[in-house]
């Protein structure tokens, strides 16, 4: 398996061998997949913070509803 730096280095060394153009449309690219990935990455790491409190959340709501001190939400009339 490749480490990190020998996969820029390769992909710089691909990427410098396009005309300037191609290049500048590449990184653009480049630019967007990362900056999604470091999206992806920050939501899922909140995901992970959270879900326990949200399913301990979910659990007392059904609790509330089976045992009639709250009801479903009535989106009619919100």
């Amino acid at each position: 398996m490749m480490n990190m730096s020998n996969t820029v280095e390769t992909l710089t060394k691909m990427i410098i061998q396009l005309p300037e153009s191609m290049q500048e449309r590449v990184m653009e690219d480049v630019k967007t997949i990362v900056a999604e990935a470091l999206d992806e990455t920050h939501w899922h790491q909140l995901y992970q913070e959270t879900s326990g409190r949200l399913s301990g959340v979910a659990k007392k709501v059904r609790s509330q509803v089976a045992s009639g001190k709250a009801k479903p939400m009535d989106y009619d009339r919100l």
